[in-house]
Parts: structure tokens; sequence; C-alpha cells
């Protein structure tokens, strides 16, 4: 068991004297669970990797006050020893592996930590049924959904066995169901006596199992009341199922005849025939795995599949390329898959310039930067930027590009309630002038304004239902 205890800690990159947080006074307990809550870019991933000593030794910050672990300074512990104690799981779990596949990866981390090779194995094991990874340990990491790799990477930090887990936005890309067995497993810990942290802009399901939660205000985190923290989750309240329509005879954009999709072996969607239709917003669900992003992949031709695709009556293998994708646009799960400039200003302008149909006029794009907290990031290099505000970014540049279709795929992962209002409000105004957009979320609430039609991916088969 571990205690943790941050004392007036502050952090400022080198370019820039105003301090991202200061005077941070916090203590983690052994067998506690405790979430780091705030607006996106406010440091609380900053903060874990001060925790987990990568910062500032591997970017250009600077900080002063202490960290202590068990009353000791943590810069004094030795580093095998410290990363034995202390493990994080990313935000982004395509930076957290080296390996091809989760076993390789497990194997490999077992070796860093020097464990016997006679504890390896059974280590894995344990790992693997904790996780519950047994059926994708095998796969390769570009095989899998975001949320199966967040899956791999808490085997991973279980098979590492630390005092102390520091998990960032852990679940941002996991099924309801998955979310609802992995804060479970997380429960599990605290009871095992680990001294649990995490960062989350989700705090659906955390109430039950919660012991602190901090939040950011007046440029520092500070520990909530319990009546605060219950207030603070009741915006996090999954809503009963909400109602939506069936399609009945609207203006068709996009026709999936006789559809199969594969994923290497893995049969994803089967002889499935579904319409899109033009200027209404779908919601796309489904478990990990099922063959979502897939479908987008396929949508925007970068993955084979049988049968046809027709866009606006027009076979899509017909389409060429470069007509194709000023009529259709995504936006990827993962931000910096995205973006082409250096800063963002000038990704921003790239975007008004090569724009397909102007959906937005200058006042109103200059609002949505200043809404969406821009404003004063204008001139920062884009790869700065926290994942929440890259990811801001990214679906501003997107819209302002003005497709005819539009696919989101996992839209708000990392990003603050107050910004999702926003952004629903910018979704909302493009569809009013006749963008047809896609949704793929495994985040519930905020979405009843929003979403028009709702299809399920279930047993290989793509489902209109009434309600989501």
């Amino acid at each position: 068991m571990a205690t943790l205890t941050i004392k007036n800690l502050k952090f400022h990159y080198a370019k820039n004297k105003i301090p991202i947080f200061n005077d941070v006074n916090l203590n983690f307990a052994p067998k506690t669970l405790s979430i780091i809550h705030g607006p996106s870019g406010c440091g609380k991933s900053t903060l874990l990797k001060i925790i987990a000593r990568l910062y500032p030794k591997y970017n250009e910050g600077i900080s002063s006050g202490k960290i202590f672990l068990n009353q000791k300074d943590i810069n004094l512990i030795n580093e095998l020893s410290f990363r034995k104690q202390i493990a994080m799981m990313f935000q982004n779990p395509n930076q957290q592996f080296c390996m091809q596949n989760g076993y390789d990866e497990l194997i490999f981390t077992m070796e860093n930590l020097q464990l016997p090779k006679d504890k390896i194995s059974k280590r894995i094991n344990e790992a693997i049924q904790f996780g519950n990874t047994s059926n994708i340990i095998y796969h390769p990491f570009d095989t899998l959904s975001g949320g199966e790799k967040q899956r791999v990477a808490l085997s991973i930090i279980y098979a590492i066995n630390p005092n102390i887990i520091l998990l960032d936005e852990p679940f941002a890309s996991v099924d309801y169901e998955t979310r609802k067995i992995l804060i479970g497993k997380l429960n599990q810990l605290k009871n095992m006596g680990k001294t649990i942290i995490v960062v989350d802009h989700d705090l659906s399901l955390y109430e039950k199992i919660f012991d602190n939660l901090i939040i950011y205000n007046n440029n520092t985190f500070k520990s909530i009341s319990y009546k605060a923290s219950i207030r603070k989750f009741e915006k996090f309240q999954i809503s009963p199922a909400i109602k939506c329509s069936i399609p009945n005879k609207q203006p068709i954009t996009l026709e999936l005849k006789n559809i199969s999709i594969n994923n290497g072996d893995k049969k994803l969607i089967q002889n499935n025939s579904i319409n899109f239709y033009q200027g209404y917003t779908t919601l796309i669900t489904g478990k990990n795995g099922s063959g979502k992003t897939s479908l987008f992949n396929t949508l925007i031709k970068m993955h084979p599949f049988n049968g046809e695709i027709r866009l606006n009556q027009k076979n899509i293998r017909k389409i060429r390329t470069a007509k194709y994708y000023k009529d259709i646009g995504i936006i990827f799960q993962d931000s910096d898959k995205q973006f082409i400039k250096l800063t963002v200003k000038e990704e921003i302008q790239l975007s008004i310039k090569k724009h397909n149909h102007k959906l937005f006029s200058m006042i109103e794009i200059d609002n949505f930067i200043k809404n969406l907290g821009l404003e004063s990031l204008l001139d920062q290099v884009v790869y700065s930027l926290s994942e929440g505000q890259q990811k801001k970014l990214q679906i501003l540049s997107m819209l302002i590009m003005g497709h005819s279709v539009l696919l989101l795929d996992e839209p708000f992962k990392g990003v603050d309630l107050k910004s999702i209002k926003v952004i629903n409000d910018m979704i909302k105004l493009a569809k009013t002038r006749g963008q047809t957009q896609i949704i793929i979320s495994h985040q519930r609430y905020e979405l009843k304004e929003l979403v028009d039609f709702h299809v399920t991916l279930s047993n290989r088969k793509l489902e209109y239902k009434e309600s989501f």
C-alpha cells in the first residue's frame, strides 16, 4: 500500500511563464479512488505525468514543489523501484504500446520489471483474466478498436501490480456495458489496497465507488465536499432509453446494398443492406470491436468490402477519389491523424480556404473559436495542445470544410461537458444547412437533442432502432 502527497506543486511551460496550475496540495491514501475533473487543457493529464515522473523530464516544462511517495521525495527513488510502484495508463492507448500485440506487450513489460521467469506466465494469465482480454490478447494492435486497446492497457497495468495507478481518460472509447464492467474492476483494485487516481471528463458510473472528487478551480486542483461531488455526478446520469424515429421515405444519401466487411479473419458485417438519409443525424452504437470504425473506413474507401455502396445514387467505386472526398469527410477517433498545419490558426485557415460548401459565416466561425476556448491558443503548435483541445480544433476544422456527408467517430472523446454543448450546437447548425451526419459515440449524455435516428451494429447486422 502507498500514500501519495503533493505539496505546493506548480508547473508552466518554458516558453510561457504563466503557470498551467499552481499551489496544488493533495493527498491520496491507500484503498481510495480519486477522480480529477475539469475543462480540456487545464492540466489534468500534465498533473498525472508529473506524478509519473514523465514531466518535466520529457517536455519543455518547469515545475516546483514536491511529491512524496510514502513520505519520500519521488525524485530520490530508484527508477526501477519507482516504475514498480507507480504505473500510468495514457489517454491515447496507441502511445502505450511498443510491441505488436497485447501478449508480447505483457512479456515485454514483465521482463523490463525483471520479474523472475517462473512468475511471468502466472502474472500474465492473471492479468488477461482480470482485463477479460483472452479473445483479443494475441490480435495485432492495428486490428483492435480503441476500446479494446484500453482493455489491454488495463490488463498490463494489473500485471505490473503497482501500489499507485494513474488512469488518464481510461474508458473514453469503451461501450457502456464494458465501461460498467471496467469501473467495477477499478473498485476491485481499490479494495485490494491500491491508490487509484483517475482523470475523466465523464463522471457517469463512478458515484458508488469514488472517495474523492478533485476539480480545477482558480488555477489549481482542490477536493470538494461529498455533497458538491454528488451534484457534479448528477449532470452525468444516464437517461432512460431516449425515443427516436424510424426513417420513413426521407431522401436517401447513402445506400449500402448487401454489404460484407471483414477485419482479417473476423467477420464484422455480413450481407447487410441499409440506407442513411439526407440532412439527418444518425447515431451508430455497438460493442467495442463490432466493426463501427471499420464501417466508417469502408465509407471513405480505406477498407475493402463486398457489395455496393452508393452516394447520391452513384456507385462509390466509380466516383473519382478526389471528387468523392469533396462530398464525404470524416472526423477520426484519434485527433492527431487529422492535422496538416503547424498552428491552430493555420489549421483553421486551411479549412476556410479549402471548404467544399460554405456552411458558416466568418462571424459564426469566430464565435465558435471563442466559445470552444481556442481564441487564446491560435498561435500554439497543434501538437502542444491537450487531447481535448485537439479534438475541439479537429471538429471545428472539419465542420468548416462543409462536406455533404460527415462521419464523426467518437467526437466527444476527451471533451469537457461545456464544450460538448458548443460542439452540439455547431453540428446541429451544419445539419440545418443540409449536412448529413453519421456519428459513432459510446457517450450517451447530451445526445437527445442531436440525434434523429439510431442504428445498432450487433450480430454482424446494422439495424434501425426506436430508442438509444
